[in-house]
């Protein structure tokens, strides 16, 4: 089995927004079928949820079984095709809307 440890890091870094009365804006690079984003928008119901791929049909083809689960109760994601390794990275500016990343 192998075990990465990201546990305790991802707690350092979000037990700040926890119980924050200004929800944070979250984005995922890398979404793949969407679990993540399920796991952040359940921890995280009224924040700005943001799934980033090279290829969200993995995501899409998966959303309706995390929706019957329980998933995205108050909202569903935001998708948008992107590649992390393309030179130009402006698109973010476009997908963010003016918004910061928190996590």
């Amino acid at each position: 089995m192998l075990v990465h440890g990201y546990a305790p890091k991802y707690a350092q870094y979000i037990k700040p927004y926890l119980g924050s009365h200004c929800p944070p804006t979250i984005m995922e690079i890398g979404i793949l079928r969407g679990t993540g984003l399920a796991v952040w928008s359940d921890l995280f119901p009224s924040s700005r949820v943001v799934g980033l791929d090279i290829d969200l049909s993995h995501a899409r083809a998966n959303m309706r079984a995390l929706k019957v689960m329980g998933a995205f109760r108050e909202s569903d994601p935001e998708l948008y095709e992107f590649d992390q390794f393309a030179p130009d990275s402006s698109p973010l500016t476009a997908f963010l809307k003016g918004d910061r990343v928190d996590i």
